[in-house]
């Protein structure tokens, strides 16, 4: 155990006693404040999937997480920001090993040795389970409880903050906690911290809505819970940083976390990559292609085209495959041609890598698919009128405000228009990155 003496030491080290004036940024910055949002870091990831990939590129993939989020803690230092927010699953479950805790108590030590403190809420993936709500973390980590509680902090310049925040009990959260969420205050910023589903269909984890949210007139929300990076209001800012890793060939794309600055009374966020390890999804047309060696040339050629600094890993997926022979498409399905592409960027494989190839063959489309959208107006306008919509059994109701409400052309046009969605996503499918 001499490699994690950390986890030995942190007990003695997280009871300093310090005066709350220690953790105020000692620079002067007039009224600039800067602080880093980084939700779903999920620290112990296993990176399950990956195929046939030399040991030294799998071990850089396995420590993809925490070279990623030891370059958010660099940039924390240099940046000098006033203080960090981790608004859920930080660990990827509740139940972490020495190393990862070793790893993560270092961290945060340095960002103690720097005065910085440290806003933390755990998730439904590290939800507030024993073996973490008994870790000695260091004193400018805070951990905020299953309640909404409120954390308050005072900047050098005299900046007032506010910081409200809850942690999962359990993995699942049937209950909207932006209800319970505070007003704002007297403070000059209010920031609320919450990981769950906002404005979407998941009732499991804390669902809200952006409206909940906004009524408590906070100057930024830092959501987590969903991956992929979107903001879902701005001024005042409701976002989600997504994960600042892709764990898996679904979340593409560079991952890294909001660097949030004060500017004219508003904050802003910019996000910031710092992901060493790139997901990425590419599509190879392949017709006219007849033989194995100009497909493995096509592909490999069209790889070395998007090569960057950062490790990419690529699935790939082949259309315009109808000139392909039973055999090479055989070679496609048991990872023969996967393989030869590798060794012909075998001299490239510190940066790219190829996880899978697929091919696709060209369907016609189901009928439904080519109705156009006169179609779909026709239909919706036929079924969702005023007439139909008695002759369901509202005509019995005695309430006539009920009965009024399904007359006004309004509400008629809003029920044709989720018809529309509905059937979209039907046809089409749907793909959400919540975890």
């Amino acid at each position: 155990m001499a490699n994690h003496k950390y986890v030995a030491e942190l007990s003695v080290f997280s009871y300093t006693k310090y005066n709350e004036q220690t953790f105020k940024n000692q620079r002067k910055r007039g009224n600039l404040m800067k602080f880093i949002h980084a939700a779903d870091v999920h620290l112990g990831n296993p990176f399950n999937g990956l195929q046939n990939m030399p040991i030294e590129l799998l071990n850089r993939v396995q420590e993809a997480t925490t070279t990623a989020f030891e370059r958010m803690i660099d940039d924390a230092l240099s940046q000098r920001v006033d203080f960090v927010l981790l608004p859920g699953d930080l660990f990827d479950s509740a139940n972490q090993s020495v190393t990862t805790l070793d790893f993560l108590g270092e961290q945060f030590e340095r960002l103690y040795t720097a005065k910085i403190p440290v806003y933390l809420s755990y998730g439904n993936h590290d939800f507030m389970a024993d073996s973490l709500a008994k870790l000695p973390w260091p004193a400018n980590v805070h951990v905020f409880g299953t309640a909404i509680t409120t954390e308050k902090l005072v900047l050098a310049d005299g900046t007032t903050v506010a910081i409200t925040g809850f942690s999962y009990p359990q993995r699942h959260l049937a209950t909207d906690m932006a209800i319970e969420f505070p007003l704002k205050q007297t403070e000059d910023f209010q920031i609320g911290m919450y990981h769950g589903t906002v404005g979407g269909n998941d009732a499991s984890y804390a669902a809200t809505s952006v409206t909940e949210l906004l009524a408590k007139h906070y100057d930024y929300w830092a959501l987590g819970h969903i991956h992929k990076r979107q903001v879902l209001h701005e001024h005042p800012t409701i976002s989600y940083s997504g994960n600042i890793q892709g764990h898996n060939e679904k979340e593409t794309g560079a991952k890294g976390y909001l660097l949030v600055k004060s500017e004219n009374g508003e904050l802003l966020p910019v996000f910031i990559p710092v992901a060493p390890i790139i997901w990425e999804q590419l599509t190879v047309d392949v017709v006219g292609i007849k033989n194995q060696g100009d497909l493995v040339a096509t592909i490999s050629a069209k790889l070395v085209t998007l090569i960057r600094p950062e490790l990419q890993i690529f699935t790939v997926t082949l259309i315009g495959i109808e000139s392909l022979s039973d055999v090479m498409r055989v070679r496609i399905d048991d990872g023969t041609t996967t393989y030869q592409v590798n060794q012909q960027l075998i001299t490239k494989q510190d940066v790219v890598w190829v996880n899978g190839i697929i091919a696709v063959a060209d369907v016609v489309q189901p009928q439904i698919m080519s109705l156009d959208n006169s179609y779909w107006e026709k239909a919706a306008s036929e079924v969702f009128n005023a007439s139909n919509i008695h002759q369901i059994g509202l005509k019995n109701l005695p309430d006539t405000f009920i009965t009024s409400h399904f007359d006004d052309p309004a509400v008629l046009s809003q029920l044709q228009q989720r018809a529309r969605q509905l059937m979209n996503a039907t046809i089409h499918g749907e793909v959400t990155d919540e975890d």
